[in-house]
């Protein structure tokens, strides 16, 4: 089934799997779309160690591409 891209979607998606305990890699195609996914990481991931009083962790990592490299106009790649 196709779907559409949502990047705060799967970014919360993977919050709440390194909360749990996995591991996620989550790949944001461009640069530009982190700034969609900003309450997930810095409100949720960032701050789940202090707010749950040291008991829970979020190991996550976040790929992205940034630049003109891949030649994506200027609404995908800020150049």
């Amino acid at each position: 089934m196709d779907t559409p891209i949502s990047e705060p979607g799967f970014t919360g998606m993977g919050v709440g799997a390194a909360i749990t305990g996995m591991r996620p890699v989550i790949d944001i195609m461009f640069g530009d779309f982190l700034t969609l996914t900003m309450d997930q990481i810095v409100n949720q991931a960032a701050k789940i160690h202090y707010m749950s009083g040291g008991k829970m962790k979020a190991p996550i990592v976040f790929r992205t591409t940034m630049g003109a490299s891949r030649r994506s106009a200027a609404q995908h790649s800020q150049s």
